[in-house]
């Protein structure tokens, strides 16, 4: 059973290394902005009761533009400007939703715009259990650290080390409060949960779920559309 979520969707960055002269968040994939694709996958669950969009100041007209070009409007979707940080951003969007006790927040990327129906299901199934789960994958390359110079240092094991994804699922109040407790900026959802006291389940995602940075990405995430359509 999947309890009541609601959606946070970041998208306030500017994108720089994509290498395009718009922001990323319109960067046109398979006919909409990406925006759309990694928004529409987040609200897809019937258990989703409300979403908000985060987005760069400069955006924040165009995005209404954007939210036409939705399959559903079953939804509500509410447009609130992001901060110089992600963690700005997320507290922006966590301050814009209205939510029940026990309701929980899917944290999801903007630049995440081939989330998988059934990947979404199961990280939301565990949250509703454990009140915090995320989409992560184990790392399986060889992973070498370097000193300053840049010159081989030490091989790093990477038997327990495991490479974040979105989206990231918490309780609404828990992690409304540990964001506002936590001082360092460079702390992320999951390090603020835990240093809390709560634990995170990591869910290792069955289908492809990459994080649109470069100009390869986007040709990749291309193809993935191509082939699912």
């Amino acid at each position: 059973m999947v309890a009541d979520y609601h959606v946070v969707l970041v998208a306030a960055g500017e994108g720089t290394r994509l290498g395009q002269r718009i922001r990323k968040a319109a960067v046109p994939l398979s006919g909409r902005p990406m925006v759309i694709h990694s928004l529409q996958s987040a609200i897809a669950h019937p258990s989703c009761r409300s979403a908000v969009l985060v987005v760069h100041p400069g955006d924040l007209q165009a995005a209404k533009d954007w939210l036409q070009q939705l399959d559903s409007a079953a939804v509500p979707v509410e447009i609130v400007v992001g901060g110089d940080t992600r963690r700005a951003s997320v507290l922006a969007g966590l301050a814009a939703i209205s939510a029940a006790g026990g309701d929980l927040v899917a944290i999801h990327d903007g630049a995440r715009p081939l989330l998988h129906p059934d990947d979404l299901a199961r990280v939301l199934v565990r949250a509703s259990h454990s009140r915090a789960a995320l989409l992560a994958s184990p790392v399986t390359e060889t992973l070498h650290r370097l000193d300053r110079q840049q010159r081989w240092q030490q091989r790093v094991d990477r038997d327990q080390l495991w490479q974040a994804q979105t989206p990231q699922v918490f309780e609404v109040d828990s992690i409304r409060q540990a964001l506002s407790e936590c001082a360092d900026e460079g702390t992320d959802e999951v390090e603020a949960v835990a240093c809390r006291g709560l634990d995170v389940e990591f869910v290792e995602p069955q289908h492809p779920n990459p994080k649109i940075t470069t100009g390869n990405d986007l040709e990749v995430a291309e193809a993935l559309f191509r082939r699912s359509e």
